[in-house]
């Protein structure tokens, strides 16, 4: 090799060899956003339910969706956001502050289960940690402006107005056998006072009272009473009230009160009474009380209470009466055979009350009663339960029999609770035994749990026995111990 080339080769190996530690130098300078020292995100968690939400619960999946390292706040200052998540009484606070100053904070009511409320916190989290929202206005603020549009040559003919209600004057008193035949015959739409018919009448403003035969309408609204033997009708508010034999109608808001024989219907809002014989519908909310015979439907919120055989509500705040009581939300309390309720915030009482999370198969033995199993229906701080029971202190296992169980529930602290119940009891005769009507017993009892999981609660207690009938055994009270699991 010349010595050109032995030069050349010497300084090019010296440049690489420079590079290489520049490169070295660089790294060793800026630590990786996964290191302990300077992590990518902190997160600092404040919860009063550290079961549903915590630190441990929270990271891994937050810094999976993040791409970095989240660590615990009190080391190095992070190289992207310091998280900070509060969760009090169902309220969750979601607060990012970014390396470059920027803070950003949200606050939400967290709905759901426990792993809703954990998906609710890491996605919230996520957005803010990366400020999603100032990414997605940068996005938009560098796209080039759209081409101006051009317009159609031929442009589409305009929609023809809706047709105004025409106001036609005043009649103080209105008089009619079946519209026109009528003293207001050339001005249906007329105000009036008063309106008397026999079959049909009509006018367009009720300022006053309608006695009518068969059918009462009124086209722009009620400002007093109808009265009609077969039906009222009201095209617009309603501020008063409509009595019919058969049903009344009301298409505008209504304030006041709607009795019928048959039914009401309102399509709008409604704020008072509808007394139904048959049912009461509502497309809209409802301030106040529905009653019938057969059904109440309000589509919206119910803000009073329902009493029919069959209710339904979007909502209630207040009180649902009836065999059928059906809502998604219940602040308040259900009263019937059957309970049906997505969340209930309060009491339903029944001998089946169903929501989400509520219905949960029980199993238990006791000195008197051996072996039971049956199936608990659970809202927030009320349940009941029926079951069936083999094996007692009277007819030991020949006899078989029946329970039936309504309670209260007192959450305490730490996945514990204490549940006051009373129980009733039948034991049925075999059939050697038809002469006999077998026993009935009373019980009240004191029970303590502890929750595993939504699913899994173990309880234990007892209470006293007290005879109501007995054909088998002895007639005495006598105490019982408890103790079981609850799925």
């Amino acid at each position: 090799m010349s010595r050109r080339r032995k030069a050349a080769a010497a300084i090019l190996s010296a440049l690489m060899l420079g590079a290489a530690c520049e490169l070295a130098h660089a790294q060793e300078a800026a630590p990786s956003e996964g290191s302990e020292d300077a992590p990518a995100y902190t997160l600092e968690v404040d919860s009063d339910a550290p079961e549903v939400v915590s630190f441990e619960a929270l990271a891994a999946r937050l810094g999976s969706d993040l791409g970095g390292a989240v660590a615990r706040p009190g080391g190095a200052a992070p190289s992207r956001a310091a998280i900070a998540i509060r969760y009090r009484e169902r309220e969750l606070v979601v607060r990012a502050a970014h390396a470059g100053g920027r803070v950003l904070e949200r606050a939400v009511r967290a709905e759901g289960d426990d792993a809703a409320i954990q998906r609710e916190a890491v996605l919230l989290a996520g957005n803010l940690a990366r400020d999603e929202a100032r990414e997605l206005l940068d996005a938009l603020a560098a796209r080039p402006a759209p081409p101006p549009r051009v317009p159609p040559e031929k442009p589409a003919a305009p929609a023809p107005p809706k047709e105004p209600r025409v106001d036609e004057g005043y009649h103080p008193v209105t008089v009619a056998l079946f519209h026109p035949l009528a003293t207001n015959y050339a001005r249906p739409n007329a105000t009036s006072n008063l309106s008397v018919s026999l079959i049909y009448g009509r006018v367009g403003l009720l300022d006053g009272a309608a006695l009518g035969g068969a059918v009462v309408y009124a086209s722009r609204g009620v400002d007093g009473l109808q009265l009609g033997v077969a039906a009222t009708a009201v095209d617009g508010p309603l501020d008063g009230a409509q009595l019919g034999g058969a049903g009344n109608l009301v298409t505008g808001p209504g304030n006041g009160a709607q009795i019928a024989g048959g039914g009401n219907l309102a399509l709008a809002r409604f704020d008072g009474a509808q007394l139904g014989g048959a049912f009461n519908l509502t497309r809209g909310g409802l301030s106040g009380v529905q009653i019938a015979g057969g059904g109440n439907v309000v589509t919206r919120q119910v803000d009073g209470a329902q009493l029919g055989s069959v209710n339904v509500a979007g909502s209630v705040d207040g009180l649902q009466v009836g065999v059928i009581n059906v809502a998604r939300k219940v602040d308040g309390a259900q009263l019937g055979a059957i309970n049906i309720a997505e969340e209930v915030d309060g009491a339903a009482l029944g001998v089946i009350s169903i929501s989400k999370h509520g219905i949960h198969p029980i199993a238990w033995a006791s000195n008197l009663q051996y072996m039971n199993a049956g199936v608990k229906f659970s809202t927030k701080y009320v349940f009941t339960a029926v079951a069936a029971h083999t094996g007692t202190i009277e007819g030991d296992f020949d006899n078989v029999g029946v329970t039936g169980i309504v309670g209260g529930h007192i959450p305490l602290p730490a996945r514990f609770d204490v549940e006051v119940q009373g129980a009733v009891s039948h034991l049925v005769p075999r059939p050697s035994q038809s002469a006999k009507k077998g026993n009935v017993w009373v019980a009240p009892q004191v029970i303590g749990g502890y929750s595993f999981a939504r699913h899994l609660r173990v309880f234990a207690g007892g209470g006293v026995r007290l005879p109501a009938t007995v054909d088998l055994g002895r007639d005495v009270a006598r105490p019982e111990v408890l103790a079981g699991v609850q799925f």
